[in-house]
């Protein structure tokens, strides 16, 4: 009975070590999967924000052609009234 105590002793001794390695396996892998989250994170607010100058651009590309003159004066679109000159204005059907 004695040995069977101390097996049983020996054996839970055992397995909390194991539990301990194990919780810390799982504190290194928690660790590096928060890192990839921030950094696929990082990723996205980088691509709304391309996304966001993109959809800006064109909606200035489509107020350039409904009306070229509404582009003068206004600061940074230099190169889009110019690019926007480029193509011909449709013809006046009204």
């Amino acid at each position: 009975m004695r040995r069977l105590v101390a097996a049983l002793a020996r054996r839970d001794d055992g397995a909390d070590a194991l539990r301990a390695v194990d919780l810390d396996q799982l504190q290194i892998e928690n660790e590096q999967l928060l890192a990839r989250v921030e950094q696929r994170n990082a990723e996205l607010l980088s691509l709304k924000l391309t996304t966001g100058r993109s959809v800006q651009a064109c909606l200035g590309v489509l107020a350039c052609s409904s009306s070229p003159a509404s582009m003068v004066g206004v600061s940074g679109c230099g190169p889009l009234q110019a690019w926007c000159a480029s193509f011909p204005l449709p013809p006046d059907t009204g």
